[in-house]
């Protein structure tokens, strides 16, 4: 039987409980709840039994995001009341929760669904705007909203965000240049016969902007499951056949795959930005 999976952007979790339940102090309630409402979904929408949905809760540890770049989501308003909570709760739930030292929680999210060969079985939760390009399967936290099938296309909006960049994670991008832009760009100048982030090189380069910025906004953009350049639906060879379906989650073995697996990708990028700079 194949296993059927709700995976959970924990962080969103825990910010959206702590200020929906902070007015009635009920933070811990509200917390539970939004869980519970991630298995029904799940066990609904894949027509199964709730206590055969099984739930990962994933949360970020430092990324190496930020010690490349220290303005990576430095505007990024900090509450620290929402701080403690949340180390309480890792504290509270310590042996449930899915930490990689190194990466966010949407790298995780995206590496898991391949690692783990779960991607037709699965639902990301999260309310993470970037998450719903890279999973197959999305649903926002709220009980309302409906689970949103992905496609090919939305990837396009990954490479756009390398041009129009991000204000909430402080990524500049190229100034002046928003998503509809960005995306009206692409579609015009992507040659069929090669990776679409050599579009995106030639861009930064065509505006004159130096290719460090260009390289800084593609590591900051792209989570590390998507750091490769062919075949943007799947993540470096490395990373598949690690685990059959039927196996136990091991976070210790995956988490040094998914560390070996990001040096390589990097390696990758870094490579590829730079060979289009000696063009």
């Amino acid at each position: 039987m194949k296993r059927t999976v709700a995976l959970l952007d924990y962080d969103g979790y825990i910010c959206k409980a702590y200020y929906a339940g902070l007015k009635e102090n009920e933070q811990f309630k509200v917390l539970s709840d939004l869980v519970q409402s991630a298995i029904d979904r799940t066990a609904e929408y894949f027509n199964v039994d709730k206590d055969d949905v099984e739930l990962i809760r994933v949360i970020s540890g430092h990324t190496f995001k930020k010690d490349i770049y220290p303005s990576y989501k430095l505007t990024r308003k900090k509450d620290e009341n929402l701080g403690k909570f949340r180390e309480y709760i890792k504290y509270k739930l310590k042996d449930e929760l899915t930490c990689v030292q190194n990466l966010e929680a949407d790298d995780v999210l995206v590496l898991l669904q391949k690692h783990l060969n779960i991607e037709d079985n699965c639902i990301v939760f999260s309310d993470d705007k970037d998450l719903r390009y890279y999973s197959y399967r999305y649903c926002k936290l709220n009980t309302d909203n409906e689970v949103q099938t992905n496609d090919l296309e939305a990837i396009m909006n990954v490479y756009a965000q390398m041009l129009a960049g991000d204000s909430e994670d402080n990524v500049k991008g190229i100034p002046r240049m928003g998503m509809k832009t960005a995306l009206k760009y692409l579609n015009e100048n992507i040659n069929p016969d090669e990776d679409i982030i050599k579009t995106v090189i030639r861009c930064y380069r065509d505006k004159g902007i130096d290719i460090d910025n260009c390289l800084r906004d593609i590591l900051l953009v792209l989570p590390v499951g998507c750091m490769y350049l062919k075949d943007f639906d799947t993540p470096l060879l490395l990373t598949t056949g690690l685990l059959e379906p039927e196996q136990e989650l091991d976070i210790d073995v995956i988490s040094a795959r998914m560390i070996s697996d990001q040096l390589i990708s990097l390696n990758k990028i870094v490579k590829e930005v730079y060979l289009e700079k000696m063009d």
